[in-house]
């Protein structure tokens, strides 16, 4: 079973769980792109078509370990649901 860093399986749960804590702390003493931060905000807060597609593309491109930054370099290519949103569109 793959884990994230902090030992938790990765899954849609756990993903989500990290997301929400980071932006919670509005991604304090974060070096990812604010492209990235607002990406994993709409694919963990907002409901929209694809977003199931996008979480297990997401997860399947994750190995053991992996972090957020790990998540940044899974959606930096390829088609996208989350794009499609309004919270994208108007960034």
């Amino acid at each position: 079973m793959k884990k994230f860093y902090n030992g938790k399986e990765i899954n849609e749960e756990n993903l989500i769980d990290i997301i929400t804590k980071c932006s919670k702390d509005n991604w304090k003493n974060s070096d990812l792109f604010k492209e990235t931060e607002l990406a994993c905000e709409i694919i963990a807060f907002k409901d929209y078509e694809g977003r199931d597609e996008d979480i297990e593309y997401i997860l399947e491109k994750l190995d053991d370990g992996a972090t957020l930054f790990d998540v940044e370099k899974a959606i930096q290519n390829g088609e996208w649901y989350f794009t499609e949103t309004e919270s994208w569109k108007t960034k």
